[in-house]
């Protein structure tokens, strides 16, 4: 089974996991000469350093992620209410989402992975387009979707206004990615290029590397562990402070 980290896993606990993953490359680096490894090693390095950097900006202005995460949550709004559209048994709100969709798949839900400045530029660009009288007249077929791009509106201009304000407290937020992100960088990493890598290893070659694997996945496991259950605490928690 190919080891991967629960998709719940906070900032907090990719930092640890990652940081121990690094020891254990660094453990086996003399026993296995791979390049492959050692490659993952340093991306995995440089996005930690990134990661530290941007868990302590981010500190400084909490404010800002909680707007990012929502435009983000507005913008995958569009995505999945056009998707949901195109297999309508309705021809015309299946030709308007079609026509909607060509426009969103010019972007992507991958902008939402660029740093700050990025993003915005192309979420204001994206609010732009929807303007256009072929994309305003296939929208008015999808019920409710002017709503949507209503809240992706209000969603940029809060999170520019506070944006505006971290920077008047002279935080450097737009050269780097935010903390979350970064840490799902690293997460993906780890799932779908590091950890796939480690177990086909194991098969093909077991004598070299059952070792390594077997550490990796013992580590994902507890890490899992105790991801699940810091999850069952917050939500016994919650249930108890809505009790009471």
């Amino acid at each position: 089974m190919t080891p991967k980290i629960n998709s719940n896993c906070s900032v907090k606990e990719i930092n640890s996991v990652s940081k121990t993953i690094l020891k254990i490359l660094e453990s086996w680096q003399d026993e296995l000469p791979d390049s492959f490894l050692t490659l993952q090693k340093s991306k995995i390095e440089t996005y930690r350093r990134r990661l530290t950097k941007a868990t302590k900006s981010s500190l400084k202005c909490t404010s800002l992620i909680e707007c990012d995460e929502e435009r983000g949550n507005a913008l995958r709004a569009l995505f999945y209410e056009v998707k949901s559209k195109i297999h309508w048994p309705d021809d015309q709100i299946c030709k308007a989402a079609y026509t909607v969709k060509e426009l969103l798949d010019n972007y992507g839900v991958d902008i939402l992975q660029l740093p700050y400045h990025m993003e915005s530029s192309n979420i204001k660009t994206l609010l732009q387009d929807l303007k256009n009288d072929h994309i305003m007249e296939a929208a008015s077929y999808l019920p409710g979707f002017h709503i949507l791009i209503d809240n992706l509106s209000l969603a940029q201009r809060n999170f520019d206004l506070t944006y505006g304000e971290c920077f008047s407290q002279d935080i450097e937020f737009d050269a780097e990615l935010p903390a979350t992100k970064l840490s799902e960088i690293i997460k993906e990493q780890l799932n779908k290029e590091l950890f796939i890598y480690i177990k086909t290893m194991s098969q093909a070659q077991p004598e070299e590397y059952n070792g390594i694997y077997n550490q990796i996945q013992a580590l994902v496991s507890s890490t899992n562990t105790t991801i699940k259950k810091r999850i069952r605490t917050s939500v016994k928690r919650e249930v108890n402070s809505s009790v009471h």
